[in-house]
């Protein structure tokens, strides 16, 4: 197997692409893809305050080296959920990665942020793990990005978690995530810009990333993950992709040039219209408070 680019010995295969590449040209080829996904999508530019998720994922820190070394200024926050040691080794990881490639770097713990704890939280809000610890990161980064006046939040969901996403909503008709994924949430009122930069690359593809450049990653898994939906998902479509190499890559293009416009307000009929949290004016689906704010006035009746 020969590498595409040079000629010389690959020991890298990109099927849904038909290439292979030598260890060199395919750090060539992440960061190529890296950038076609920020011009294509015009997700940001050198000339804007980027706030990294930084979880202690893979995903994150590749993302952290990548827009290091494509000069952008980056800025990173953590939050620690308090899963006992798995959320202590990610802070810990977080920490070292941070100060490696001398990115600033904000921890935060849930409680911190909250007011309780996630225990609490999964009581108040009658949800499982994995919905609530999602709605409220995105809840205080939001919040977090305003503060610190940053323009763009980027966090590190590659094709895998995208394609995964989309076909858990669509499988259960969520009309609003339908109309509303993709590689970039454009800013509105209160709301910062959200941009995903790893929207073309695999999981598989991201871990070699961060093999060849020795970006530590973490060894455990969540402690709340089992059972989680996404996970099937993303199951169903590798024995997809096993079967019809590049089904991911042209689900995904698909959805984005034929499909997304049907899950807007102007195509998707009795598409239920976001408004804004009387509280704290965060974007909501809820008619009344957004689910942060919800969580908070249970917390205060005990």
């Amino acid at each position: 197997m020969k590498c595409t680019v040079c000629g010389g010995p690959a020991t890298i295969k990109i099927p849904r692409h038909t290439s292979a590449f030598c260890p060199f040209h395919f750090q060539e080829y992440v960061l190529s893809q890296v950038t076609y996904a920020i011009e294509r999508y015009h997700l940001f530019g050198h000339d804007k305050s980027i706030m990294l998720a930084l979880s202690g994922g893979k995903d994150s820190m590749v993302l952290g080296e990548i827009l290091t070394r494509m000069r952008y200024d980056v800025q990173a926050v953590h939050i620690n959920n308090g899963f006992g040691e798995y959320s202590q080794s990610s802070e810990d990881l977080v920490r070292d990665f941070a100060q490696r490639y001398s990115i600033p770097l904000r921890v935060y713990s849930f409680q911190e942020l909250l007011g309780f704890d996630f225990a609490h939280a999964l009581r108040y809000a009658k949800r499982s793990a994995c919905p609530v610890c999602s709605a409220v990161r995105r809840y205080f980064l939001n919040r977090l990005a305003l503060d610190h006046e940053c323009d763009v939040i980027v966090t590190g969901h590659n094709l895998d978690d995208e394609t995964s996403a989309f076909l858990g909503n669509m499988l259960r008709w969520h009309m609003d995530d339908l109309g509303s994924k993709g590689p970039l949430m454009p800013e509105e009122k209160g709301m910062v810009r959200r941009a995903k930069p790893l929207v073309r690359l695999t999981d598989p593809e991201v871990h070699m990333y961060a093999d060849l450049n020795d970006i530590p990653l973490m060894n455990g898994v969540c402690p709340h993950a089992r059972g989680a939906a996404g996970i099937a998902y993303k199951r169903l479509l590798d024995a997809l992709e096993r079967e019809m190499t590049g089904t991911k890559a042209h689900f995904y293009s698909g959805y984005l040039k034929r499909a997304k416009a049907r899950f807007t307000p102007a195509g998707a009929g009795e598409r239920i219209e976001a408004g804004r949290c009387p509280c704290c004016g965060y974007r909501t689906l809820r008619k009344d408070l957004c689910f942060v704010c919800m969580l908070k006035e249970r917390a205060s009746h005990g």
